[in-house]
């Protein structure tokens, strides 16, 4: 059964026209943006956007086409919002103290799994988002530590 999407009269969910996967794209980056902001409220939508995503990644060898399915073009903007609004929820946790989405290991390894067959999509991208991210925190970390060091010694 095709995926059908229908324009929202709504003011807020406008999606774009035309390629069923940029339409597809807009709205599980829309979505995981307002994972972000509310993540603590919806956390089954995490597991059925990546899964979704999962999926069509996944049968890209199988299908044959005559147009360009554009995975390669959104899959690292899901792999990114993902990332993203992973990493926002530990300031969130820390600040608020909700419930920390990363304690439950069984969730965080299946969502590992299946966001590593949507990374895998564009490996160089998804490199680059992690090492961006990695060297953000940790000029962060050292900037921080260097501080306490100072104020241990005296």
């Amino acid at each position: 059964m095709p995926l059908v999407f229908r324009e929202s009269t709504g003011g807020g969910d406008c999606l774009p026209s035309g390629d069923p996967s940029a339409r597809l794209s807009a709205y599980t980056i829309k979505k995981s943006y307002l994972i972000k902001i509310m993540w603590q409220f919806a956390p089954n939508s995490v597991h059925y956007l990546l899964s979704l995503w999962q999926r069509m990644v996944a049968s890209v060898p199988y299908v044959k086409a005559s147009e360009p399915h554009l995975l390669e073009t959104y899959a690292p903007g899901v792999t990114a919002a993902y990332i993203g609004s992973r990493l926002d929820s530990v300031s969130c946790v820390l600040r608020e103290g909700v419930e920390d989405p990363l304690e439950d290991l069984g969730t965080v390894q299946q969502q590992l799994e299946q966001l590593s067959v949507v990374g895998r999509c564009e490996y160089g991208k998804t490199c680059q988002l992690l090492v961006a991210h990695f060297d953000r925190a940790a000029a962060a970390y050292s900037v921080e530590a260097q501080p306490q060091q100072i104020h241990i010694l005296q």
